[in-house]
């Protein structure tokens, strides 16, 4: 298909592609994919993926979808046109569906620009925002409590509901609701205001809810929209922060802890939920000596 001039032959380590969109319109079954090599240049590629077909497309509703995988640099050419052609390996099989030993493909460049694949833009969630908030909110808690919430409570979670609660915070305005965004779109957000615990003091700012699309966990986002957070609540007084988490959601625990906080002495609040019987146990840092939360993002 390509006339090809072969340039160089190299292994750089440490590269990460980005699946952002599946194409079905005039090429079903390829895939657009972002590469970053190791001078820091963002490659979007076409590809044809051997485990993609317009079957699984035209099945599965989730697709259009982001995703992840690492990956190396094996070899690269360019065409006569002097786009790129790049043969890359990787350890961990992608597309729809898994397939064992699948370990090398061919990634035609469609364009080449200069850019970081995972900068984010942190900031105030709008009106135009709250949709993917929601669809974030219900995803992220299929996700995440699959094993602390009942499978017919979690499916009965309803977008829609979400996005008309979310719509009316963001109006007026509380809690605050910061949104990070990738390439436009909405990764994760981060509600947070005034604690709501009975008695607490003024000085007192609570997360009241952080969730990070479960396509995005440990991509930093958690991380940069809880920065962010503890400087908005530096700047309007609060001196500590408190949350509220479920005991079995280890991965939440391990990231507010490198964030730094630490366990309250407060007894675990119980309550029922789904049919369920829970509890939440309380968790706070003081807001001039937290961590930078460097471990993966919450869902």
């Amino acid at each position: 298909m390509f006339e090809l001039k072969r340039e160089s032959f190299q292994l750089v380590p440490a590269i990460a592609v980005q699946i952002s969109r599946y194409v079905t319109d005039d090429q079903p079954g390829w895939v657009e994919c972002h590469l970053m090599d190791s001078s820091g240049l963002l490659h979007t590629f076409i590809e044809k993926a051997p485990v993609v077909s317009p079957e699984n497309l035209s099945i599965n509703s989730n697709y259009p979808r982001p995703g992840f995988i690492d990956c190396h640099i094996e070899a690269e050419w360019t065409n006569e046109a002097g786009r790129a052609l790049s043969r890359v390996n990787t350890e961990v099989p992608w597309g729809v569906a898994s397939t064992a030993g699948l370990t090398r493909f061919t990634l035609f460049s469609s364009d080449v620009v200069r850019g970081d694949p995972w900068a984010m833009q942190i900031d105030h969630a709008q009106a135009e925002d709250a949709h993917a908030v929601a669809e974030i909110h219900v995803n992220a808690w299929r996700a995440a409590y699959a094993s602390i919430l009942s499978a017919e409570y979690l499916a009965s979670l309803s977008v829609e509901q979400r996005e008309a609660m979310w719509r009316k915070c963001i109006a007026a305005e509380e809690p605050e609701l910061l949104v990070s965004k990738r390439h436009g779109a909405v990764v994760g957000w981060l509600s947070f205001g005034a604690s709501r615990g009975e008695g607490a003091p003024l000085s007192e700012a609570e997360v009241w809810a952080l969730y990070v699309a479960p396509e995005c966990w440990s991509t930093g986002a958690g991380r940069q929209l809880w920065l962010r957070a503890r400087e908005l609540m530096r700047d309007r007084g609060f001196t500590t922060c408190s949350l509220w988490v479920f005991p079995q959601n280890e991965r939440a625990i391990r990231f507010y802890r490198a964030a730094g906080f630490v366990a309250d002495a407060r007894p675990a609040q119980a309550f029922e939920l789904g049919g369920r019987q829970l509890q939440e146990v309380r968790y706070v840092c003081r807001l001039d000596d937290a961590g930078n939360g460097e471990q993966a993002a919450p869902p």
